[in-house]
């Protein structure tokens, strides 16, 4: 987040609404501020933060000026929406207080997926054969929606497979629950390796993204099991804090 923190140097507008909204991680106030950045990205690269570079050229024995403006925010590298990684991941072990079988059928069940995923807007299932199926999604922080399809493998009660290459904003969208035996002594638990992957299409997609991308990482586990506590009832152990493996944002 720290990109988008120092913009405001470049555009007041922007940095006021992230060091308001930004204030706490609730939908609301980051959707807003997702709106907000987007909107004042393209009034700052039409407006203030522009160069304008005019070509002269000479064509049948007359002499014509062919001005052509291009905007292009003056920002370092690392601080430019336009640029940098278009790449982000995540992924996660931790030891949870439900069995492998509880909690592949909670990762399984993608169409429920809307009564407990955070953003997840709509999602079905068609073309199931054993161990796959086509996962219709919809997922959606405004100002940023896509809609694709998913090809879903599963091995239960050991593995939930989600993987999109075709999508309008992304090149890849890849989630992955792998389960394995927990506490020998206590066999209501599993391990869980969880990882999450998104290759954006543009850079300012990606960016823009990363305002939010802390906040679902954050989520996305504990969304699945409170479902699974939903469903089973209080967990087998105290909840326990995830080993970070990976982390790129």
């Amino acid at each position: 987040m720290a990109s988008f923190r120092n913009l405001s140097k470049y555009s007041p507008t922007v940095g006021r609404c992230i060091a308001n909204n930004l204030k706490d991680s609730q939908t609301r106030n980051v959707s807003r501020c997702l709106t907000c950045v987007s909107n004042q990205l393209n009034r700052t690269a039409s407006l203030n933060d522009v160069s304008l570079v005019g070509t002269a050229a000479v064509g049948g024995g007359r002499n014509r000026l062919l001005r052509e403006q291009r905007a292009e925010l003056h920002l370092p590298t690392s601080l430019n929406p336009f640029k940098g990684n278009k790449r982000k991941e995540y992924s996660e072990r931790r030891l949870l207080g439900y069995t492998m079988e509880q909690m592949y059928r909670v990762a399984a069940d993608v169409d429920s997926y809307t009564e407990f995923v955070p953003w997840c807007k709509q999602a079905y299932t068609t073309d199931h054969t054993r161990g796959r199926c086509k996962a219709h999604m919809t997922i959606g922080f405004p100002p940023l929606s896509e809609n694709y399809i998913a090809n879903v493998t599963t091995e239960r009660p050991n593995l939930v497979k989600s993987i999109c290459k075709d999508g309008r904003m992304f090149d890849l969208l890849a989630t992955t629950w792998k389960f394995s035996p927990g506490l020998a002594h206590i066999p209501q638990t599993c391990t869980l390796d969880f990882s999450v992957a998104f290759e954006f299409r543009s850079a300012l997609h990606s960016n823009v993204a990363h305002i939010f991308f802390d906040e679902v990482v954050r989520t996305m586990v504990n969304a699945f099991l409170k479902r699974a506590e939903t469903i089973y009832g209080p967990s087998s152990i105290r909840k326990q804090k995830p080993r970070v493996i990976a982390y790129v944002s």
